[in-house]
């Protein structure tokens, strides 16, 4: 049985949400540890979850939200053997740089993350579904110190217009 940790719950419309949806209803999931920004949203999401498998006939508790100071101490505790990461930015408003102030923020929190990961010596797999992935992915390995035969992104995620604005911006000074 694994457990799983889903960086990016927010709410029904989350793709952490989504995905730790599809990944509950597995029999070999035994815990699934949700983290977002917004701890009372996460809680809400994590009802809406149970909610959701019971009514599929799943009876076993599977969602445990946590708070962000409490990821280092599950880290350690918790056998974590998979993440998810998928976060996402709200659009901002028309007339502003858009993808800039989309991605930095993304970026700024995957690199948080990635270091608590390494600090906890997290020895699992990670995958993210964060655009643009690939940036995102290697990224990820670079600060996690894990492997990067253990860090996926799913390269279906449309990147290309990412990759513009990251060579813009490291021509610029980001």
């Amino acid at each position: 049985r694994y457990n799983l940790l889903v960086i990016g719950v927010g709410d029904s419309s989350s793709v952490g949400f989504n995905v730790a949806e599809k990944m509950g209803k597995n029999p070999d999931i035994e815990k699934i540890f949700l983290l977002g920004r917004d701890y009372d949203k996460t809680s809400g999401a994590s009802r809406d979850l149970d909610d959701a498998l019971l009514a599929e006939g799943v009876t076993r508790d599977v969602f445990f939200p946590i708070r962000k100071e409490d990821l280092q101490e599950t880290l350690e505790q918790e056998k974590i053997d998979f993440t998810v990461v998928s976060m996402g930015q709200k659009v901002p408003e028309a007339g502003t740089d858009r993808l800039k102030l989309m991605t930095r923020p993304i970026l700024d929190s995957i690199i948080d993350y990635a270091t608590e990961f390494r600090d906890a010596g997290y020895p699992g797999n990670t995958i993210i579904v964060t655009n643009p992935d690939d940036i995102m992915s290697y990224v990820w390995a670079l600060y996690s110190g894990q492997h990067p035969a253990t860090v996926t992104g799913l390269n279906f995620l449309d990147s290309v217009r990412f990759k513009k604005v990251f060579i813009d911006q490291i021509n610029e000074g980001f």
